[in-house]
């Protein structure tokens, strides 16, 4: 009798140990589209040219005299590929569109845009410059990367 509780008990911990394995896959499956990705043009890139999403600068520029000549910021924001109608600028969303748009297409859809935008950021840098007597300026840049 004792022999077959003995088996009982290791078939029993037999399946609870499945279930666990079962239930690990399943977060593992769950949980891998969300780790964390390596930046697109390798450890180098990422090392040597950092761009860090909402990075800001001041600066104020002087004259010889040191007399106050202007303020001017500057601020990077990273733009998902799905969002370059709403987050971008006309002429800076049909120029990406231009370039990824094969020779043969006349237009294709948001789907394969995206497709196509994945393995790229999309880097928006805005620079806004305030002089001491004028108008304010502002302009934008767009690097894809």
């Amino acid at each position: 009798m004792a022999g077959r509780s003995d088996a009982w008990s290791l078939r029993n911990g037999v399946a609870l140990l499945l279930i666990y394995a079962v239930v690990a896959a399943v977060a593992v499956a769950f949980a891998w589209p969300w780790r964390p990705r390596p930046a697109p043009g390798g450890s180098a890139l990422a090392r040597y040219a950092p761009i860090r999403d909402g990075a800001a600068t001041l600066l104020a520029r002087y004259d010889p005299g040191d007399e106050l000549q202007a303020w001017e910021s500057r601020n990077a924001a990273f733009v998902p590929s799905a969002a370059i109608y709403n987050d971008l600028r006309g002429a800076f969303a049909g120029a990406i569109l231009q370039f990824y748009r094969r020779p043969d297409e006349t237009s294709f859809p948001i789907a394969e845009l995206t497709t196509r935008l994945a393995p790229v950021q999309i880097r928006e840098s805005r620079s806004r410059e305030l002089p001491a007597r004028g108008r304010a300026k502002s302009s934008s840049d767009v690097l894809l990367r």
